[in-house]
């Protein structure tokens, strides 16, 4: 998968035909394959070999369209997930991540790279377990720090829903 070509796509319906090629590049039969669960209004491609998931989220929910039913309107693409070797039983994500952000770099060597983040959790000891820089181009980028090493485990990148009332 390369990430370059899909972060313009980042928010775009699944039956936008520039990301429906992309799609089905990846998996034939990807796109008639998504389906809600019951009860849900996201639904995930995981690719564990590649070391990536990506995420849709159902249109009602995406837009904040409150007089529409979950369910009845087009998945859009709002998020994808790059992991690092093992976590949570992925592979490595190998390609290019923003930024040069890379799996073996430390927080603080990210923190110089992007600059301070819009948002942080600390754990007990207050290292950094998570940072998330909101206005990162056009999509949130969120990362996940291992507590062992204090380098990304989880890097993910994706698009707020529009605020509803609905939840």
């Amino acid at each position: 998968m390369n990430l370059d070509e899909l972060l313009p796509l980042l928010g775009r319906s699944v039956v936008d035909s520039q990301l429906n090629s992309f799609l089905s590049v990846l998996s034939d039969g990807l796109v008639r394959g998504l389906a809600l669960p019951s009860g849900e209004y996201r639904t995930y491609y995981e690719n564990r070999s590649d070391g990536y998931s990506l995420v849709f989220t159902d249109e009602a929910m995406f837009l904040g369209r409150e007089d529409q039913g979950i369910g009845t309107g087009s998945l859009y693409l709002s998020g994808i997930f790059l992991y690092s070797e093992g976590k949570d039983d992925y592979s490595e994500y190998a390609g290019s991540m923003p930024n040069g952000i890379r799996f073996d770099a430390t927080q603080s060597d990210i923190a110089k790279v992007l600059g301070e983040a819009s948002w942080s959790r600390e754990r007990r000891d207050k290292s950094i377990a998570a940072e998330r820089w909101d206005t990162f181009f056009d999509y949130r980028l969120h990362i996940t720090y291992s507590k062992n090493t204090c380098c990304p485990v989880v890097v993910s990148l994706n698009i707020a829903d529009k605020p509803s009332s609905r939840v």
